[in-house]
């Protein structure tokens, strides 16, 4: 990578990391791209050239956070060989992605044009080709359809209760969480 290169990877850091930290303690709606350029140390011309407004940047830090949590809890829950242990990193993990400020700040002001949109649909490909191979480890009798359908069951449920502050009518606590799943996982 070239020097202006590595500059301006650096200056769209510095701005995300300005955003995150301004969206986590105010909220979306109480930071300003202003608050945003004088954190960085940068200038609005500088935000401007990497981020068409606001919510680009928020979408943005949604995308490298949720993006990057699918890929490492789809490897990490393949390493993870005991199912009760397994249900318990899922809702820890749901738990964790539920309590994260900046999440809970940005996400109803993201939005996903389309090749954002397939590049989460492929993402989440992933995540479920974990639960499945997860189901069909313990419960190596079940078809392949049937460990899908309760792979994508659970899938719904985490995404649920991670969401709760944007999908409000879906009431659902950690323990009804564990539960869910764990009854999900069992195909005995």
């Amino acid at each position: 990578m070239k020097k202006q290169q590595l500059k301006s990877l650096q200056t769209k850091n510095d701005l995300k990391a300005a955003a995150a930290q301004l969206f986590s303690e105010r909220g979306y709606v109480a930071t300003s791209i202003q608050d945003i350029v004088q954190l960085s140390g940068y200038s609005i011309g500088a935000f401007y050239g990497h981020f068409a407004s606001k919510q680009e940047l928020a979408t943005t830090l949604w995308m490298d956070i949720m993006l990057a949590d699918i890929e490492e809890t789809a490897k990490l829950g393949l390493e993870i060989p005991d199912r009760d242990t397994f249900i318990d990193y899922l809702v820890t993990h749901a738990q964790m992605i539920r309590e994260n400020a900046l999440l809970e700040a940005i996400t109803p002001h993201c939005v996903f044009p389309p090749e954002l949109q397939k590049n989460i649909t492929d993402n989440a490909r992933h995540y479920l080709t974990m639960l499945v191979t997860a189901i069909r480890n313990w419960n190596p009798n079940v078809s392949e359809e049937t460990a899908l359908n309760c792979a994508s069951a659970v899938h719904c449920l985490i995404s649920s209760y991670t969401q709760s502050n944007v999908a409000q009518f879906i009431q659902i606590t950690q323990d009804g969480l564990r539960m869910l799943i764990t009854k999900l996982m069992i195909l005995e």
